[in-house]
């Protein structure tokens, strides 16, 4: 039937249900009815996208434990080693790493871009230099633990000072607190490939069948020091 729209000043073709008071509205209403629609459902995209960052922020500052040089560092994803293990950027993490390599070469930083790209996943990182510092039987490892529990990945950086030192307690009870949990390890350090031998000693087999268990890959960053020459 014809109908009008006093909005629009416009007659047009159109269903009426007088009994319920319903009237088919004229296409220019219909028209601006899904443009607020549209509109409302970008507000509420842009309102979780904000609430997704602001999360990702407050994760990182207080639970994530990076150093705080890193929170705000960025990785040129297109230049160097990292360049050619981006893709462990740009998908969430379902591996185990073993990252070694030279000095200044971009391997922490490769892992904390790790750690914002998964915050989903809450990772943590810990640093093997404080953990160095720690007595087998010292209290606070059991905090250490504790900050591990319900972390889906779990950062060991430094790798080479409880591996080298051969701190094998410590390194053994993060190692089987995180394969409990079905977290994913990342041990990242100064080691040259050579260095790896040594974790084929008896003392190691435990960590290292534990790594293994979840599809293990291997990254060498073979670049110069970023960081530049002193002399």
């Amino acid at each position: 039937m014809r109908l009008h729209c006093e909005m629009h000043n416009l007659e047009y073709e159109g269903k009426s249900f007088a009994m319920l008071g319903l009237v088919e509205p004229c296409p220019k209403c219909k028209e601006a009815r899904e443009l607020r629609k549209a509109k409302a459902l970008r507000e509420e995209q842009e309102r979780a996208k904000n609430e997704q960052m602001q999360y990702q922020i407050k994760y990182l500052e207080q639970f994530s434990n990076l150093p705080k040089r890193y929170l705000n560092a960025k990785a040129d994803v297109n230049v160097g080693d990292i360049a050619k293990y981006k893709k462990y950027l740009e998908m969430p993490l379902n591996k185990n790493l073993f990252i070694f390599g030279g000095i200044g070469t971009g391997k922490t930083l490769f892992c904390t871009q790790i750690v914002k790209a998964n915050v989903g996943k809450a990772p943590i990182y810990l640093s093997a230099n404080e953990l160095d510092l720690m007595r087998d039987d010292d209290y606070r490892l059991g905090g250490v633990i504790d900050k591990i529990e319900g972390k889906a990945i779990v950062i060991i950086d430094e790798i080479q000072m409880l591996i080298l030192n051969k701190r094998v307690r410590i390194l053994d009870a993060i190692t089987d607190k995180a394969y409990s949990n079905g977290a994913n390890i990342i041990f990242c350090g100064n080691l040259e490939k050579s260095q790896l031998s040594v974790l084929k000693n008896d003392e190691f087999r435990r960590i290292t069948s534990r790594l293994k268990d979840n599809d293990l890959q291997m990254i060498e960053f073979r670049g110069k020091d970023l960081r530049g020459e002193m002399l």
